[in-house]
């Protein structure tokens, strides 16, 4: 069970992003969650086709339960980077990744599933396995291979996923991201785990 703060919370953006009807999915270990891997997390990624014209209206429904700093959403929306968004109350940070033109950022919108994070939660729309495995892959080849967490997430979704994970769209889409190499050793790491 997911802590319920952190749901609401995600749910909340979820809900705001939808009014506004941004395109956007869950990921990092909250999708990994929905896929069969829970753990403690402190912050709740979602990859989001957020555009200018979206910006006030975004921040006026956030209101002053959240930080959320209308320049650097600004800032963030032109450059197409990352922000993130603080709950006041729990101090929950949410990380919105906006979208690029890279060809793996339109993947996870076009792809994304429509479910709850858990059983019993209504459904928001989250990231496939497959590009939870490739996000978290992404994100441990740009560490340098040194985040630990990044890797645990990636072997405990393919053993809970395994043969419903589709492969051949994992070593397809791979090269775009540079880990082709890392999603082998990972399917082997996990076989042997």
């Amino acid at each position: 069970m997911l802590d319920p703060e952190i749901l609401g919370v995600t749910y909340f953006i979820a809900g705001a992003l939808d009014s506004l009807d941004v395109e956007y999915a869950l990921g990092g270990s909250l999708a990994a969650a929905a896929h069969g891997y829970v753990r403690n997390t402190n912050d709740a990624d979602i990859v989001a086709n957020l555009q200018l014209y979206h910006i006030d209206e975004f921040v006026e429904i956030l209101g002053s339960d959240y930080y959320a700093d209308r320049f650097m959403i600004h800032d963030a929306v032109v450059a197409r980077r990352s922000f993130n968004i603080i709950h006041l109350a729990t101090m929950f940070k949410v990380d919105i990744f906006v979208t690029t033109q890279r060809r793996f950022d339109q993947l996870q919108l076009e792809r994304r599933l429509h479910e709850p994070i858990e059983e019993g939660a209504p459904p928001l729309y989250l990231v496939t396995a497959e590009d939870a495995i490739l996000a978290k892959l992404n994100w441990f080849w740009m560490t340098g291979g040194q985040s630990e967490r990044q890797w645990r997430d990636v072997l405990e979704i393919i053993k809970v996923q395994q043969e419903k994970l589709d492969r051949a769209y994992m070593f397809e889409t791979a090269p775009l991201l540079e880990v082709t190499d890392l999603v082998q050793k990972a399917f082997e790491a996990a076989e042997e785990e």
